[in-house]
């Protein structure tokens, strides 16, 4: 038998892959998936399908945004620990960057519909 058949320097490498989330395109995709609620928000607005208190469907609604992204950052630390991919770490950090500007929106829509309504307890 030809040992050198089978020996490790005549295998094949596998091909050095770069993790998708590392590729020159990926910041600007996280960028457009961010901006996806707003670009939702203003569909909705301009359709008028925001319902009656359109205030009050736009603080619900980036509140709910808010909480799907802050989600999203808590699942991805044990993704990243189960698959030893580092990248993802710039994930996490575009989806916690998104949820926090998510909920100053929603905190600013909150303290502007109040102020507007001449509530007599100002949260702002």
């Amino acid at each position: 038998m030809n040992s050198a058949l089978h020996s490790p320097a005549s295998l094949p490498r596998p091909a050095r892959t770069r993790p998708l989330l590392l590729h020159p395109a990926a910041k600007p995709v996280l960028c457009l998936v961010r901006l996806t609620p707003l670009a939702w928000l203003v569909f909705g607005a301009l359709a008028y399908r925001l319902g009656a208190i359109p205030a009050e469907a736009l603080i619900q609604a980036t509140g709910d945004w808010t909480l799907r992204f802050l989600r999203i950052t808590l699942v991805v630390t044990p993704l990243r620990q189960l698959t030893g991919q580092a990248a993802l770490t710039s994930l996490a950090r575009w989806c916690a960057f998104a949820a926090c500007s998510g909920c100053s929106r929603s905190f600013k829509a909150a303290c502007t519909s109040s102020a507007t309504a001449g509530s007599t307890r100002a949260w702002c």
